[in-house]
């Protein structure tokens, strides 16, 4: 996913150079396809590492402090992945000119990042 934002970006680049009418709106299109690819490639990174996490659970005996502390980062994981999803339909919701949806998915991501906070302050307590 970051290669295509990468190339998104290098794309909106390209346009702007060319100085046609419509290059700035066709730039910042692809600037937003940027970000939003940017979004959702930091959400597969955390489902990874949410996928990594679960994994190592069967090493460990049932309701130990390593298997809750494992438990604890997959969910957290799994929360970070649903803020950057969040945020990547804000930007998409900001670009369309709907505001209000905007803002319900900043705030769906915020209390997402918040819910991933409160897993690692329990990890740090088991």
């Amino acid at each position: 996913m970051w290669a295509v934002a990468a190339r998104r970006r290098a794309l909106a680049e390209e346009i702007e150079a060319t100085g046609e009418p419509d290059s700035f709106h066709r730039a910042k299109a692809q600037r937003l396809l940027g970000e939003v690819a940017s979004h959702h490639g930091f959400a597969y990174h955390e489902l990874a590492n949410a996928t990594e996490a679960r994994a190592g659970v069967a090493a460990h005996p049932r309701e130990s402090p390593q298997w809750k502390s494992l438990i604890h980062r997959s969910f957290a994981a799994i929360r970070r992945a649903e803020a950057h999803h969040q945020r990547a339909a804000a930007y998409t919701a900001r670009t369309v000119g709907d505001e209000a949806a905007a803002q319900r998915h900043e705030a769906a991501a915020r209390e997402a990042d918040g819910r991933a906070l409160s897993f690692v302050v329990e990890t740090r307590q088991v």
